[in-house]
């Protein structure tokens, strides 16, 4: 759900969906388990660690920072073009 459109009415309706829809709880649960199964970049944890560990001692690296950054969204993408 779009964070704007996430009103307590909103949430409500989808709950009440998914409790009354048996097929709809499925694809939802079906897709939660593609996402839960893929595998990310390797050493993409590693590297977010790192770069935490790193803002914990002083000012970000923007190298770092960057390199962070397209790791997840390299997964967040994969990820999606598996649930679609």
């Amino acid at each position: 759900m779009i964070q704007s459109r996430a009103t307590a009415g909103n949430i409500a309706a989808a709950a009440l969906e998914l409790l009354a829809d048996p097929a709809c709880r499925n694809a939802i649960r079906a897709k939660l388990d593609l996402v839960i199964q893929s595998p990310g970049d390797p050493g993409a944890a590693r590297l977010a660690a790192a770069a935490i560990l790193k803002l914990m001692k002083g000012p970000p690296d923007a190298k770092d920072v960057s390199r962070v950054i397209k790791s997840v969204m390299k997964d967040y993408q994969r990820t999606m073009r598996r649930l679609a």
